[in-house]
């Protein structure tokens, strides 16, 4: 019911609130959860609100401030992060560990970017 407040069409809708997978599928939609759209076709004109995936990592975040890496290397970085949860804190370990080393820390990022799309990217062994 806490997804659906937000939204006062939503929460009015008796279907909704006695199925909540539909609820859920609902809102997973990224327009109608953000009341852009409203089921139906209407649609209002407000501020979209951030959502989660839009979010930079917080760890993601640090890491480029330190080595003053522009936003959009930062949302590139934290959406492929997003994708290697399991190895997320060795990945940023070893980003650190060479990134220290560099000449240019953006650039060797990006570089590093492209290994973790082609799967060549290794993560901070650990001893």
């Amino acid at each position: 019911a806490g997804m659906l407040a937000a939204n006062p069409l939503l929460a009015a809708n008796p279907l909704l609130a006695a199925n909540p997978l539909l609820a859920q599928a609902m809102m997973s939609n990224p327009l109608v959860a953000a009341g852009i759209v409203q089921p139906g076709g209407g649609s209002q004109q407000q501020e979209p609100i951030q959502h989660e995936s839009d979010m930079i990592d917080p760890d993601v975040q640090e890491l480029c401030d330190y080595f003053h890496i522009e936003e959009r290397h930062a949302r590139r970085l934290s959406d492929l992060m997003k994708k290697r949860q399991s190895t997320f804190v060795e990945d940023i370990e070893r980003l650190y560990d060479v990134l220290e080393r560099a000449n240019s820390p953006a650039g060797l990022l990006v570089v590093k970017m492209r290994e973790m799309e082609e799967g060549t990217f290794v993560g901070k062994v650990k001893a």
